[in-house]
């Protein structure tokens, strides 16, 4: 996936080492399909990322498309986040139009808004 072609999307980054990403993904789990926005997530990590690990096959409901395996957190300095979990709101014209960290996934929903538009 080129970060270049991305529109009208939450980038979120999270490592399986980080408690408050994986209780966040544990809420997305629970939200149905419809609700979530727009969404890739980049799984990031200073080593290879196996994709039979278990918290990267906790992200399957997302659907393929939607990971990252973000191997030696390559993409998570070109984009210069500073920590996980970290979101970017990114615009219909591919600009980030906000960032931070969501620590509920109701927070990962309000930063949606900026994304769709709609609440």
């Amino acid at each position: 996936m080129a970060i270049d072609t991305l529109r009208r999307t939450l980038l979120l980054f999270v490592s399986a080492d980080c408690a408050l990403c994986r209780t966040l993904v544990k809420d997305l789990r629970q939200l149905p399909r419809s609700a979530l926005p727009p969404l890739v997530i980049g799984v990031s990590s200073f080593t290879e990322i196996d994709p039979a690990n278990p918290f990267v096959r906790s992200l399957g409901f997302l659907g393929p498309d939607a990971i990252v395996l973000d191997d030696r957190r390559e993409l998570f300095a070109r984009v210069e986040a500073p920590v996980t979990p970290w979101a970017y709101v990114i615009n219909a014209n591919g600009r980030v139009r906000g960032s931070g960290v969501p620590r509920s996934a109701k927070e990962l929903g309000e930063m949606a808004v900026a994304v769709t538009g709609q609440s």
